[in-house]
């Protein structure tokens, strides 16, 4: 599959997973050189072509082009996007969201937990790939996708990211002092506001049981909780107001058997469904998963 990384879709990747779509711009320059080393590095297809232009470049490029703007500060200037930009940059960032969703999903594995096996690993995104899968239009099969995580698992190994005993299939983080481990953060956030909003979902679900929800109701219960989840923790990424993912993650909860809908029009939960939506949150950062369910109890006590 032919695919171009530019300027535009690596600007908008990095920023669109940041704070306020906000960055200091040497950290900018740092992870825009970061993603097209790891998109060399996985050599996902001889058809992907990758700009030759440095951080500095990009980040002036994107400025001529009006796609970000500059705040200035003695101590280091800021490159944020404006909520206009933001919107569609989430387009152009989704052209080149598939060679990195991967990487992203294992790096989120670390997020709560300092050492963690292959077998969990492989585990957690069987669990959350068939979504990604029909979200991002990636390639492999759910029961393809085993030697693709051994193959991302060598690349982070090898540019440093994680760490591992010779002959063992126990992997670590790096030290949270060092530049690695800033490195794998930045990583697990590419897919962090999707799966922030999946768990949502599946919280909003466990929440309220089986057979009292609508399709229609999650649907606008959803929204409402990104939304004030939004304004309570300044969390304005494009993706937490996205109704068509809202949609299509309930359309792969049905076609996957997670719920069905009964002759009520409400949403009947399989086991299957709380289980694994257990095991998704494990993906998440854990202050994002209290934010989450705080904003859930309160707003299920008015």
């Amino acid at each position: 599959e032919s695919c171009a990384v530019n300027t535009v879709n690596l600007i908008a990747t990095a920023l669109l997973a940041a704070p306020n779509q906000t960055m200091d711009e040497g950290e900018l320059k740092r992870t825009l050189t970061f993603y097209s080393e790891i998109i060399k590095h996985l050599n996902y297809s001889d058809h992907i072509t990758i700009t030759d232009k440095d951080a500095t470049q990009q980040v002036h490029y994107a400025e001529e082009l009006g796609l970000v703007h500059r705040r200035k500060h003695e101590m280091g200037d800021f490159i944020y996007l404006d909520n206009a930009h933001a919107i569609l940059l989430t387009y152009y960032r989704n052209n080149i969201l598939h060679l990195l969703v991967m990487p992203s999903l294992i790096a989120c594995c670390f997020n709560n937990a300092i050492s963690i096996n292959r077998e969990n690993i492989i585990h957690y995104l069987k669990i959350i790939y068939p979504f990604l899968k029909n979200e991002f239009f990636l390639p492999w099969s759910t029961d393809d996708i085993e030697g693709k995580i051994d193959d991302i698992l060598n690349c982070l190994l090898t540019t440093g990211l994680i760490s591992s005993q010779q002959d063992t299939v126990i992997y670590h983080r790096p030290q949270i002092s060092t530049e690695q481990h800033a490195k794998l953060s930045t990583l697990a956030k590419v897919i962090s506001p999707v799966l922030e909003l999946y768990y949502m979902i599946f919280a909003l679900l466990a929440e309220h049981g089986s057979d009292t929800l609508s399709r229609e109701r999650l649907e606008e219960l959803c929204h409402l909780m990104a939304q004030r989840l939004s304004l309570m923790y300044e969390l304005n990424s494009p993706d937490f107001f996205d109704k068509k993912l809202i949609a299509n993650f309930i359309n792969s909860l049905i076609n996957l058997g997670y719920v069905k809908i009964n002759a009520s029009e409400n949403l009947e939960l399989s086991v299957k469904a709380l289980e694994e939506g257990r095991y998704a949150r494990r993906l998440l950062d854990k202050n994002m998963q209290y934010n989450i369910l705080q904003m859930l109890r309160t707003t299920t006590t008015h």
